[in-house]
């Protein structure tokens, strides 16, 4: 029980991450979601955390990111990782909306036992 932590390592947006061009910045959509494993569609918490980076050839300091899940006895958690871009177009800022722009993915899964 508790709060989990993600670790994010050093690392350098325009080397290792893909994005559109013209992107300016990557927002991170971190999920997090617990649920029982008896009844995986009883959801016990559920929170969404940003992280925003710059993507330049800087590198970005490693960091951990706390997020607000507890976990009870018997229950399942997720985190769920997914990028957002944003683009400079004609003066204006936006979110790039294409679907093959929307990386998701589950990072990890915990599982915390019935006493």
């Amino acid at each position: 029980p508790g709060k989990v932590t993600l670790s994010l390592p050093r690392f350098t947006a325009v080397r290792d991450l893909l994005a559109p061009p013209g992107t300016e910045t990557v927002r991170m959509q971190i999920a997090t979601l617990s649920c029982k494993a008896t009844s995986p569609c009883l959801v016990g918490s559920m929170h969404t955390t940003f992280a925003d980076v710059p993507y330049t050839g800087e590198e970005q300091e490693a960091r951990d990111i706390a997020l607000p899940l507890t976990l009870q006895p018997g229950e399942i958690g997720l985190l769920i990782l997914g990028l957002k871009y944003t683009v400079e177009r004609a003066g204006n800022r936006e979110v790039v909306a294409k679907t093959d722009w929307q990386p998701l993915d589950i990072i990890d899964a915990f599982y915390l036992p019935a006493k």
